[in-house]
C-alpha cells in the first residue's frame, strides 16, 4: 500500500515474482477505486445482485474491471506464479490522479507492459489512447458593499467571473479537438451583497498535446488578468494530464490481443482515441 493523505490509498499486489529492480519485468494491471458520483450516492443507490448482473455505483467505471484484474491476478497465482504480475488500484483517477501520479511512475518504471482495465465501447473496442488535459483553479476578489444602498462602490467578483466563463467557453473547438468547462463556481454571501469573492475550476481538453502551451499563454496572458475596476485575480499552477496516442509497443500489444481473441473465438476489434474526464 503506498498512503495518499487526502483520498484513497493506492493499493498494490502481485505475485510471487514481481520485481522492483533494474529492467522491466513486470506485467501492470491498472485500475481506480474511485467514481464520480458524490458523497451519499452509494447509500441511495447500493450495491446489489439481480440475475446474473451487479448493480451500484461505478459498476462499469470501474469496479467491473477491478474484479477483472483480481481474477487474472489469481489465475497467474495459481497456474504460473512465475510470470510478474502487479495489480494497482488507485483513488483519484477521477479528478486527475494527481496524488497517485507518482505512484503509477514509479511502477511503470518496472514494466514491459501494462494494462488499465477501464471499460470497453459498447461495441468491444478498446481505448488505446486519450485526450490531454488539465485544470485551472483561479479566485477573483471584488469589493463588498451593500447591494441596495452602496451599489456603486461594489465590485463584483461574481459579476467578473461571468465574464471570464463567457471568455473562456469560447476558447473551445470542437473540430481541433479543443473543448474547456469551467465546471464548478462558488461565491458571495447574500444576495444583498455585492460579491467580495468568487472562485472557479476549468477543466481543459485537447486532442493535439501540442496545442497546450499556446492555450495556456492564451489563459493566462489574455482572459485572466481582464478585469473592471476593483477586482483581483489569481490563477493557480494547472494539474496536467500529457495527451497519450499508440506507439510502437502498444500496436504490438494490439496484435498480439487481436489474434488472442481470435483464437478464443471472439470477433474483431478496433482501437479508438478516448475523450478525458
Amino acid at each position: 500500500m503506498r498512503p495518499v493523505a487526502d483520498f484513497g490509498d493506492t493499493l498494490l499486489v502481485g505475485t510471487a515474482a514481481v520485481r522492483r529492480d533494474s529492467g522491466q519485468h513486470n506485467i501492470l494491471l491498472m485500475g481506480h477505486r474511485d467514481t464520480v458520483f458524490g458523497k451519499g450516492e452509494a447509500a441511495r443507490r447500493p450495491f446489489h445482485i439481480a440475475g446474473d448482473r451487479a448493480y451500484g455505483p461505478g459498476i462499469a467505471d470501474m469496479k467491473a474491471g477491478l474484479v477483472m484484474n483480481a481474477f487474472v491476478l489469481a489465475a497467474f497465482q495459481k497456474f504460473a506464479p512465475d510470470i510478474p504480475v502487479v495489480a494497482m488500484m488507485t483513488g483519484d483517477e477521477e479528478i486527475g490522479s494527481q496524488a497517485s501520479l507518482s505512484h503509477i511512475d514509479e511502477e511503470a518504471r518496472y514494466a514491459r507492459a501494462v494494462f488499465n482495465a477501464e471499460p470497453a465501447r459498447p461495441t468491444g473496442n478498446f481505448v488505446s489512447g486519450r485526450k490531454g488535459g488539465f485544470t485551472y483553479r483561479f479566485e477573483i476578489g471584488g469589493k463588498a458593499a451593500h447591494a441596495g444602498v452602496n451599489f456603486a462602490e461594489g465590485a463584483s467578483a461574481i459579476g467578473e467571473l461571468a465574464h471570464k466563463i463567457t471568455a473562456l467557453h469560447a476558447l473551445t473547438d470542437v473540430q481541433q479537438g479543443i473543448t474547456l468547462n469551467v465546471g464548478r463556481v462558488s461565491g458571495g454571501s447574500s444576495t444583498n451583497t455585492v460579491a467580495a469573492k468568487a472562485s472557479g475550476e476549468d477543466g481543459c481538453s485537447l486532442r493535439r498535446w501540442r496545442a497546450a502551451r499556446p492555450l495556456d499563454c492564451r489563459y493566462r496572458g489574455d482572459l485572466c488578468p481582464f478585469d473592471r475596476s476593483g477586482h483581483e485575480n489569481h490563477v493557480r499552477a494547472p494539474e496536467r494530464i500529457p495527451a497519450a496516442g499508440p506507439d510502437a509497443g502498444q500496436c504490438c500489444a494490439f496484435h498480439h490481443l487481436s489474434r488472442s481473441r481470435g483464437s478464443l473465438g471472439f470477433g474483431n476489434i478496433r482501437r479508438v482515441h478516448r475523450r478525458m474526464r
